[in-house]
């Protein structure tokens, strides 16, 4: 593998993981809840209606 190869590769993945966190921080705050199968099901179907 060369050198510029791996500069490259580099950058790419530099950029798309700030791009991912500016994206991330536009959404605001983002609350991670405690579920489980039958809750999560219930709110699949909520979300379906």
């Amino acid at each position: 593998m060369n050198i510029k190869f791996s500069m490259k590769m580099l950058g790419a993945v530099a950029s798309a993981f700030l791009l991912s966190t500016a994206a991330n921080a536009a959404c605001g705050k983002i609350t991670i809840a405690d579920m489980n199968w039958p809750s999560a099901s219930l709110m699949a179907h909520v979300d379906k209606a």
